[in-house]
């Protein structure tokens, strides 16, 4: 349950589990799959285009050679999470699930890709959700994006 990760004493109780946790590393845990939880669509752009960049017709990327070139985030584990969130939101093609194989961007996820690959776009649309409180969604991501460059093309 969800609410048993919030807290260092809510943790604890997962031991009842059979999982390795103690006082000593229940707070550190607690907030390492709380973070692990959260999107960082700066990951998430950056994966993109490392992927864009490195894949080649017929190669396939692994999760290693993605995670050295990228920038944003040193965690393995946040980069592999943040792939398997793409794969699922169908934006990367994954051949194998368990070894983080990856073939290619899909044409949903180039969309996307288009629609915030420039710099000035992508600030300009955090800025936006910022200071409208709009929550940070692919689905909200996309929709400011194309409003700032429909904006951009009609001025």
């Amino acid at each position: 349950e969800k609410s048993a990760l919030a807290s260092s004493s809510g943790i604890l109780q997962l031991a009842a589990n059979g999982i390795m946790v103690n006082s000593e590393n229940a707070k550190p845990l607690s907030t390492y799959l709380l973070e692990m939880e959260q999107l960082n669509y700066d990951l998430i752009r950056e994966l993109l285009l490392l992927i864009e960049d490195k894949a080649q017709i017929g190669a396939v990327l692994n999760a290693k050679d993605i995670s050295a070139a990228c920038q944003t985030s040193n965690d393995n584990a946040a980069i592999l999470y943040h792939l398997k969130f793409l794969a699922d939101a169908g934006y990367i093609d994954l051949e194998n699930d368990m070894l983080y194989l990856i073939s290619d961007i899909t044409p949903a996820g180039r969309n996307y890709l288009d629609g915030i690959r420039a710099q000035t776009i992508w600030q300009q649309v955090k800025k936006d959700l910022h200071d409208k409180s709009i929550p940070m969604t692919i689905d909200a991501i996309k929709f400011i994006a194309a409003k700032f460059i429909e904006r951009m093309i009609s001025s």
